[in-house]
């Protein structure tokens, strides 16, 4: 499958190379197919990727302290 720099890619080809389209999704990517040069549809991914979400909890936390808890 031929790598478009806009990550836009006809229908047909969308249909052939699904399984490629979605692993490159997963990898971060975000996919636009186009039926007659049209932008119709986009796939991207569910989950964020597990760096963002590590770094997201580490921004949360930053300047954060526990205090010290007694029962």
């Amino acid at each position: 499958m031929k790598q478009n720099l806009s990550n836009q890619i006809n229908l047909l080809e969308a249909k052939t190379h699904f399984s490629d389209l979605i692993q490159r999704v997963q990898d971060g990517e975000q996919i636009t197919i186009c039926k007659h040069n049209t932008p119709v549809a986009n796939i991207i991914t569910q989950k964020p990727k597990m760096d963002n979400i590590v770094k997201q909890i580490r921004e949360f936390h930053k300047g954060k302290t526990l205090e010290l808890l007694i029962l």
